[in-house]
């Protein structure tokens, strides 16, 4: 209970930061289920001062901020937050060349473990993604993943997102565990403001 209040309160915190800083909230996003980046259920909100982007990510086991630039054809992120009680940080770039096809590569560090903060400095997690874009709300993808310690894993997956109405969009996602050999399920909402 102590670590869901002290990941509200950063919440509210980064909320306030940004609202202070002429962002305007975009979108609030929820997913629940289990894909190659998260587990659990998550709550997302999306500010946007139409030059840059602040999005700030928390369920019960961690929060995160990550503050995005675009420029032709990349999007780079400066990225930090806390895992377990852990922090953690680490850049994150996207490659988008066409509207059909991007690349994404997400490298964290973080101090100690998750649930064992220390000044040692290890290497949290390693994400490279390909996704296509085909059209008609679908996206295909293949994620290489390392964590900590574990093996590095692999990610096959697909995902359907579509609108209810002009505010409101659904999307469902599968991905394939190689490691774990089972498939991943997730379901996502988004609010449009």
């Amino acid at each position: 209970m102590k670590t869901i209040i002290n990941y509200l309160i950063a919440l509210i915190s980064l909320t306030s930061l940004a609202l202070a800083q002429d962002f305007e909230l975009k979108s609030i996003n929820t997913s629940l289920g289990k894909s190659s980046l998260s587990s659990g259920y998550d709550i997302t909100l999306i500010f946007s001062d139409n030059d840059n982007t602040l999005q700030i990510t928390g369920n019960h086991q961690r929060c995160y901020a990550a503050y995005s630039w675009s420029l032709p054809y990349l999007t780079v992120s400066a990225s930090g937050g806390f895992y377990k009680n852990s922090p953690w940080l680490g850049p994150k770039i996207i490659f988008q060349p066409s509207k059909y096809f991007s690349i994404m590569s997400w490298y964290a560090l973080n101090g100690g473990e998750p649930d064992k903060p220390d000044w040692k400095i290890n290497s949290m997690f390693r994400y490279n993604a390909i996704s296509l874009y085909p059209g008609y709300g679908i996206t295909l993808g293949f994620a290489i993943c390392g964590f900590m310690f574990d093996k590095t894993n692999y990610y096959p997956g697909a995902s359907y997102k579509f609108s209810i109405n002009s505010k409101w969009n659904m999307s469902v996602a599968i991905d394939y565990d190689y490691n774990g050999k089972e498939p991943l399920f997730q379901l996502g909402t988004k609010f449009n403001f």
